[in-house]
């Protein structure tokens, strides 16, 4: 998401990639539609209220043990936003 020339992103906290940053993302749980599972994981990773614009990009990874599916989407900001977000 830009939002006057500033971009959102959010910093990892987990042991594999703690301090790196990425776009919000994350995986659809069974039965929530593509739009729904994006909007959750924004909201949950980032704190914001997103609303889906087009899609930007779809990248399918074969590995060994398991294949993947990802959809980059462009959004805007729908409203709601925490109050932990800082700005770097």
């Amino acid at each position: 998401m830009e939002r006057n020339g500033k971009y959102l992103l959010i910093k990892e906290a987990t042991a594999k990639w703690n301090g790196m940053w990425f776009l919000p993302g994350g995986s659809v749980k069974p039965g929530e539609s593509l739009e729904e599972g994006t909007k959750r994981e924004v909201l949950e990773e980032a704190g914001c209220d997103v609303e889906l614009v087009s899609v930007f990009c779809v990248k399918y990874s074969a590995g060994f043990f398991n294949k993947k599916t990802s959809v980059f989407f462009f959004w805007q900001h729908g409203g709601r936003k925490n109050k932990n977000i800082t700005r770097h």
